[in-house]
């Protein structure tokens, strides 16, 4: 069994500083990764990464070198999206979980925040979702306000 701790802070400091100098002293979520492969917690534990849901490759290859078990990704908004993010990363050998925005009412702020255009699988998401999934063999479904139609989508996903 593996236990990270945070550090521990004595009464007479201050909590975010001492927060602050440990984020900083950790570079990056990459460098962290990295560490944790090298210790082998990648033995027992799958280490994902986010991208974005329209990748510059060149720009996310610091991450693609430390190795993480795989990707997850912002919100996607089309087939293509995922088409070329799975056709450049699975054949390296890494998972991909494309994350959804469930269209509803109640999500619409979230998708006006996020510029999210969900016009393609608004009125067939279940459809949509079932195509994502056959891509990537994973798919992440965001209802961030509408837990209800979130329940009702994914009983119907489930038959």
């Amino acid at each position: 069994m593996y236990e990270i701790n945070p550090p521990k802070i004595s009464a007479g400091q201050n909590v975010l500083d001492t927060v602050i100098e440990r984020i900083e002293s950790i570079s990056s979520v990459c460098k962290i990764v990295e560490i944790l492969n090298d210790k082998g917690f990648n033995d027992k534990l799958e280490l994902f990464l986010s991208i974005p849901a329209n990748p510059n490759f060149a720009k996310i290859q610091k991450k693609i070198d430390v190795r993480p078990k795989g990707f997850f990704t912002q919100t996607v908004n089309s087939k293509a999206m995922v088409q070329r993010i799975t056709n450049y990363l699975k054949p390296k050998g890494f998972r991909i979980i494309p994350c959804l925005l469930l269209p509803s009412e109640k999500n619409s702020k979230s998708a006006e925040f996020l510029k999210i255009d969900w016009s393609n699988y608004k009125d067939n998401f279940i459809e949509f979702t079932n195509e994502i999934h056959k891509l990537s063999n994973d798919i992440l479904i965001s209802s961030p306000n509408d837990f209800q139609m979130a329940q009702t989508y994914l009983s119907k996903i489930k038959s």
